[in-house]
């Protein structure tokens, strides 16, 4: 390319373009007080902000012009608006903004006829239209002006239609120079910009510079280079590097060019082999530009988890996982983000359990029970969240002795916990005193509420306390401005869903009787009123509320709206009854109770959004009792021989007279803990279950605080608003093959459109969920919840999470987080090509 031209003007351009246009900008608003500025060409899109007048409000349009409408008049309600929309898009045949175009003024200044008007006195008219007809910008006018327009990058900027240095080099580094007149003018450019050889190879020149790239940024990160390819980024200034590193960073940003940004790096990793020279900086954590770089963070991981650093490992892991493009933008092919999760979990799960000694040797069940309900309910959380996370991940290659120690470590440290608690039991007796006793709830939380109007109150069969905590955070993203609240309570012995359900019925803040029948069954009453079944508890709701309305959770959010407008009509009282949780765990599929878990906590959140868009706009959701859940079923060394003795028995209690405790079992008078019984209560001491049948990896019954601290969440949100009119396409993939399937979901651009959020949920025809969503491009919020802008299509990943037939349909259906109504169904199921087994391997 040789030595830069001079430039052709006397006078800084850049400067007096951009001075005529915001002294025009400064006069027009002093006058009319709104300017409208169109632009549909983007000739000034880029710099726009930069030219408005100090002191003047600067709106521009961003995809929705509702959106804009509501901003726009926002500031021109006040006293002396001062204000310039800018409006870089054609606008729609119904005016969105007649009010401010009545109001104020339209400026349409076009970038030839700023050309001539500021640079007649400096240039010739012939070269004013050169450079008018090669630039789309005023950026790309200055770079054309600045260089000359037949010297430096002038041709490159109009082969390109860009003058950013940035983008210049992106999209040369993306092999978007055809003219192969051009390319060894390019390889001067980019050897001038950012250092390097590359006239020799033309045809190689997109992937070298590449290579470039990545070793001046890595250059810049680590200060020496490996060795081996120490030599291959030649000599370069700082500056170099400097403009190399911005280049590399905005390639690698733009969404636009992400798709071929992970192909070029996914092509010249193994030609640059860094993953295999590199040793560990902490300056790579952030790091994130070739796939190498996770293998390298990784073994890292390996290494302080080994060394018992689990808060430095768990920091790495979340590290990756917040900022890494291999995590973000991972499609079906990719690894990392399960890799990550798996690794986080193992981390997470050993810190807690480190740190949890001293919340754990608490003196009375009192501050036992406090302390879980405060801080080590995250324990149990921790490992619930690694078994979730394992379960998106295919092969455990390097992680098999993190997963192992932290299993065993969970185990172990569960061990202990119960049997410090039970031993606190025998030592204090099982007190709660400042925590909400679970026969209190109905008195102290539902009765208050329902004096102002209809509420409902969602029974959760095997809630623990830690899904409670999921739930209070899912409820909080579609309801900001409601009022929350989580606090725990105690259960009573035995912990089991006869008691705990009859519990949370009015009239128990008076105490339970506890007797065997006949046949030597337990059974419950409340005030010599036998409370045993569905029917009776809700006749005791009916004698206190009046008009109640029954409904399963799969009623609320499988039911057409109306149809559920009019169940719910005139009640004074909407119960709502889930058994999933406790169903699921008791069926012995691990994983698949795992899962389920999580999606009954997405449907209860679903089902409050829902009732809450009927108009009911306060609940109570709470719980029978909680559970212990394993990785894998408990083997016989922790199976208890039956007590013998009258009474009723489940695998974590025995409920009767006489019985033989020894030492596995602890002998509980129920009089003792304020039951009206003569019978006693038994319980393992620690983690082991009484001989019997039924699930071996979820239980309840017994005395710990994951089976005693139940939820309790009261939600009071404002009536809703109006519900507003948004046209949503979804689409799936037409055929299944594995257990990996994507779909798409876009938000139509329109007069009124604005970003919303969504949940995406993959159903078998007929409603039955079927896939968990991974990943959304870096669109997903949170919690399953996607973002929508405007006309801007979203790529959805989901996992199945049940098996599928051959021939079986699916369906993506998106639904409005805010109020669960359905915004789109699929136009085509997609069909399911062969067998898909979820497998269980802890089944």
């Amino acid at each position: 390319m040789g030595e830069r031209a001079e430039p052709v003007l006397r006078t800084a351009p850049m400067s007096e373009m951009r001075r005529y246009l915001t002294d025009q900008l400064a006069r027009k608003v002093d006058r009319h007080r709104v300017v409208l500025w169109v632009d549909p060409q983007g000739e000034y899109r880029d710099i726009a902000d930069e030219l408005v007048p100090v002191g003047v409000i600067f709106e521009p349009f961003r995809g929705s012009w509702y959106e804009l409408r509501r901003r726009a008049e926002r500031t021109f309600a006040r006293s002396n608006p001062r204000l310039v929309v800018y409006l870089d898009a054609d606008e729609p045949q119904e005016d969105p903004l007649g009010e401010l175009r009545a109001a104020g003024i339209e400026y349409r200044p076009r970038l030839a006829t700023v050309l001539r008007t500021t640079l007649k006195n400096e240039l010739t008219a012939a070269k004013i239209e050169e450079i008018a007809n090669a630039a789309d910008s005023l950026t790309a006018a200055e770079a054309l002006i600045e260089g000359g327009v037949t010297a430096g990058p002038a041709r490159l900027v109009q082969a390109l239609r860009t003058a950013d240095t940035s983008e210049l080099l992106l999209k040369l580094a993306n092999g978007e120079l055809a003219d192969e007149m051009l390319k060894a003018e390019a390889a001067s450019y980019i050897e001038t910009m950012v250092g390097g050889s590359f006239a020799a190879n033309l045809k190689d020149m997109p992937d070298a510079l590449a290579r470039h790239l990545v070793l001046c940024e890595l250059r810049e990160t680590l200060s020496l280079l490996p060795v081996s390819v120490a030599g291959s980024i030649g000599t370069t200034t700082v500056e170099q590097r400097r403009r190399a590193v911005q280049a590399l960073d905005r390639w690698q940003s733009d969404r636009r060019y992400l798709g071929s940004f992970r192909q070029s790096m996914k092509r010249v990793e193994p030609q640059l082999a860094l993953g295999e020279q590199l040793e560990w900086d902490d300056a790579l954590a952030d790091l994130d530009t070739l796939p190498a770089y996770e293998e390298v963070a990784f073994a890292e991981f390996c290494r302080r988890i080994n060394s018992g650093q689990f808060a430095l490992g768990e920091d790495l892991a979340e590290t990756r996982l917040a900022n890494s493009i291999w995590v973000l933008g991972a499609d079906e092919t990719d690894v990392w983000r399960a890799r990550w999760r798996v690794s986080r979990g193992c981390a997470q799960l050993r810190r807690l359990i480190n740190s949890a000694e001293e919340l754990t040797s608490r003196p009375d069940t009192t501050a036992r029970l406090q302390a879980y309900a405060q801080d080590l309910f995250e324990v149990d959380r921790a490992h619930r969240g690694l078994e979730l996370a394992l379960l998106e991940l295919d092969e455990q290659r390097g992680l098999e002795v993190a997963i192992r120690d932290a299993r065993i470590a969970y185990e172990s440290w569960l061990d202990t916990y119960l049997r410090g608690f039970t031993q606190a039991v025998v030592d204090g007796g099982l007190t709660h005193d400042g925590l909400l006793a679970q026969g209190q709830i109905h008195a102290e939380v539902v009765a208050p509420m329902a004096k102002h109007g209809t509420i409902a109150y969602f029974l959760v069969d095997a809630l623990r306390f830690e899904l409670g905590r999921d739930l209070v955070d899912a409820l909080r993203r579609p309801f900001p401005d409601g009022s929350i609240e989580l606090r725990p309570a105690v259960a009573l012995l035995p912990s089991i869903t006869r008691v705990g359900m009859a519990n949370l019925c009015p009239g128990a803040e008076g105490g339970l009787d506890l007797r065997l029948s006949d046949k030597g069954k337990l059974e419950v009453r409340i005030g010599g009123e036998s409370i045993d079944g569905v029917p009776a508890r809700i006749a005791r709701l009916q004698a206190a509320h009046g008009t109640v309305v029954d409904l399963t959770l799969d009623d609320v959010f499988r039911s057409e709206v109306a149809e559920l407008g009019e169940r719910i009509d005139g009640s004074n009282l909407v119960l709502v009854r889930s058994q999933e949780i406790d169903e699921t765990g008791e069926g012995g599929k691990i994983s698949a109770g795992l899962q389920a878990f999580s999606v009954t906590v997405r449907h209860l959140q679903r089902a409050v959004s829902r009732l809450a868009n009927h108009g009911v706009s306060r609940f109570v959701i709470t719980a029978d009792h909680g559970f212990i859940s394993l990785t894998r079923e408990l083997g016989q060394s922790r199976i208890i021989e039956k007590p013998g003795g009258q009474g009723d028995l489940h695998r974590r209690a025995f409920i009767g007279r006489g019985g033989t405790a020894g030492e596995a079992l602890m002998r509980i008078p129920l009089a003792d803990i304020g039951v009206s019984s003569d019978l006693d209560v038994l319980v393992p001491r620690g983690l082991a279950l009484i001989s019997g049948g039924g699930a071996r990896g979820f239980f309840h019954g017994g005395c710990s605080p994951q089976e005693l601290v139940v939820p309790v969440v009261t939600i009071e949100v404002e009536p809703p608003q109006g519900v507003a009119v948004m046209s949503v396409n979804a689409s799936i993939a037409s055929k299944i093959t594995s257990q990996v399937f994507t779909a798409k979901v876009v938000l139509n651009a329109d007069l009124l459109s604005a970003p919303i959020e969504v949940r995406a949920v993959a159903v078998l025809q007929g409603g039955v969920e079927t896939g968990v969503l991974v990943t959304a491009g870096g669109a997903e919020t949170d919690a399953g919840f996607v973002r929508l802008v405007p006309g801007e299509e979203v790529t959805l990943g989901f996992r199945l999470t049940t098996t599928l037939e051959r021939g079986d349909k699916v369906e993506l259906h998106v639904f409005d987080a805010r109020t669960d109504r359905r915004l789109a169904t699929s136009d085509t199921p997609a069909t399911v090509a062969r067998r898909l087994e979820v497998d269980d391997e802890f089944a």
